[in-house]
């Protein structure tokens, strides 16, 4: 479950995250979308590009040479580096998250 204000857990895990490493790296992102409480889970692919600690804002660049988007980190449910998808074209960029 995401934070459900700014700011909380998850904005304090990633202030004390390298950001500069993260760029270098393919990840995923889920996102929780839509209105509470019918929301549902997205993932995404790609490379976090900054994180703002004052607004609570996570830059993301989705791999498949898609334009970069802004998250708000209280949407974000989990971030996690992506071994088997080092590259671009290795990747969906997108998909909905298999909660089984």
């Amino acid at each position: 479950m995401p934070d459900e204000d700014h700011p909380g857990i998850a904005a304090t895990e990633l202030a004390e995250l390298p950001i500069h490493w993260l760029k270098d790296w393919t990840l995923w992102v889920d996102v929780e979308c839509g209105v509470r409480p019918d929301t549902v889970l997205h993932r995404l692919y790609g490379t976090v590009t900054f994180f703002d600690s004052g607004t609570g804002h996570v830059g993301f660049s989705p791999t498949g040479a898609r334009p970069g988007i802004v998250l708000p980190v209280h949407r974000v449910v989990a971030l996690c580096g992506d071994h088997e998808r080092r590259g671009d074209g290795q990747a969906l960029t997108q998909g909905p998250v298999d909660e089984s």
